[in-house]
């Protein structure tokens, strides 16, 4: 008799397709996950053998099934796009080249922008507080409603006081008022128009320079050294009546015994 020992070989030696070796793979793991649930189900029912289970027999395998009806199809096309890009490089990048600018290119014929406004965003497009706010912003006619911005200024940890810190103090700020729409801004900016001593348009201030009532000048006249600054910024009302607050304008006050700054 002859034998087919070589054939049979040849036919067990022959590598299976690389989609069906990944879903064999992907069963036996699920397999496992399942024998792993199950073994663990059945400790604890040999822990607790008076506590009835509601899960249904079989439950766990028909659960296995469907994810591995749904993991084929994604595998298989994870697959398919991967190699395909593998075989083909150059098309696949200038291909995603072509779809980004084409993307671009519809997005501004259609007028896309990004959104960012947080109110926008997390509020329910329908709710009645956002049309209430769209109103008051854009069809209201109400002026745009000017914010603080803060002037943070340090000595590397050292005391910020003094004569010298003072007066950079006073530079950040004449910088800021220097600017051609400041007038602008600071009508707009409350109700009641602020002016300064000179009787120009001013935005209101919380800062250490209303000692001087902000004023460059009435500082260098009255401040010589340390001493007349900390002196000056020791009172509990600005020049113009208006109660100090130190911990709005300062950061880590020190003070002596008199109640007197000496750093910050």
């Amino acid at each position: 008799l002859s034998s087919p020992s070589q054939p049979m070989k040849d036919q067990v030696n022959k590598p299976k397709p690389l989609e069906e070796q990944i879903d064999n793979k992907i069963e036996q793991n699920m397999k496992m996950t399942t024998i792993y649930i199950q073994s663990n189900n059945h400790v604890e029912k040999e822990k607790n053998k008076n506590v009835s289970s509601n899960v249904p027999s079989g439950w766990s395998k028909a659960w296995t099934d469907k994810l591995i009806l749904i993991r084929k199809p994604i595998t298989k096309l994870l697959l398919a796009i991967s190699g395909s890009a593998a075989r083909h490089p150059k098309v696949y990048l200038i291909g995603s080249i072509a779809i980004a600018i084409a993307t671009l290119g519809i997005g501004l014929f259609t007028n896309f922008y990004v959104e960012t406004d947080g109110d926008i965003l997390w509020t329910p497009s329908d709710s009645r507080s956002l049309s209430h706010g769209q109103w008051i912003e854009k069809d209201s006619g109400f002026p745009t409603e000017s914010r603080y911005f803060s002037i943070y200024l340090h000595a590397d940890g050292s005391n910020v006081l003094g004569q010298d810190g003072l007066t950079r103090a006073f530079t950040a700020l004449n910088a800021v008022r220097d600017l051609s729409e400041y007038p602008t801004v600071c009508k707009e900016s409350s109700s009641t128009e602020v002016v300064d001593e000179n009787g120009d348009v001013t935005c209101p201030l919380i800062t250490v320079t209303k000692f001087w009532n902000s004023n460059l000048t009435t500082f260098q006249r009255q401040v010589q050294n340390d001493e007349d600054a900390m002196t000056a910024m020791s009172q509990d009302i600005y020049p113009n009546g208006a109660p100090v607050d130190l911990k709005a304008i300062l950061g880590n006050i020190e003070t002596d015994v008199d109640g007197t700054l000496i750093s910050s």
